[in-house]
């Protein structure tokens, strides 16, 4: 899924920093025009919005763990599948370190990915939605919860089974020269 977030950010005149465990799975999104980042920090450096899919939550803390300070003032979107509970330690995590936190739920499939096919759920900073959202809006239909609902888990509840495996690729896109 993270490969299909980033491929779209691409395709849609995005430029977009890479970083994955194993370089070799970002090659084809370097080879799409993407940058490849040495580490999740470096990626997280590169871009005022920070995007993240990974397989799980414990795969969510370990690269967060790394990114640590990079992510001051940026806003930070977590697409991973997780709980409320998880959502509300990233927030605070984020808040910690100066960063916005958006916790988001994607429900469709990989190769539906820029479409309205696809729908994300948000909850957290309204700033960060109101400053972010029409970019994140180029991977599907997006809905917004209110910061209370990240505080109550609502995105959460939109979880949907179709949710596919996500691959291990954080990374940050800022919009590219001509791009709002």
């Amino acid at each position: 899924m993270g490969s299909a977030i980033a491929k779209t950010f691409i395709d849609r005149g995005y430029r977009t920093t890479v970083w994955n465990r194993t370089l070799s799975k970002a090659m084809p999104l370097v080879d799409s025009g993407a940058t490849v980042a040495a580490s999740a920090a470096e990626a997280a450096a590169a871009s005022p919005l920070v995007v993240v899919c990974l397989l799980d939550g414990a795969a969510v803390d370990e690269v967060l763990a790394s990114v640590d300070a990079a992510v001051a003032g940026k806003v930070l979107v977590n697409l991973t599948s997780g709980s409320p509970h998880q959502a509300r330690a990233n927030d605070r995590w984020a808040r910690e370190r100066g960063a916005t936190y958006l916790d988001g739920k994607i429900m469709g499939d990989p190769p539906n990915v820029g479409t309205p096919h696809v729908m994300l759920s948000f909850s957290g900073s309204r700033k960060a939605i109101d400053a972010h959202g029409s970019t994140l809006g180029e991977l599907g239909t997006v809905t917004y919860h209110h910061h209370g609902g990240l505080r109550r888990g609502r995105a959460g509840h939109h979880r949907s089974k179709t949710l596919t495996g996500a691959g291990r690729v954080p990374y940050g896109m800022r919009p590219a020269p001509g791009r709002p």
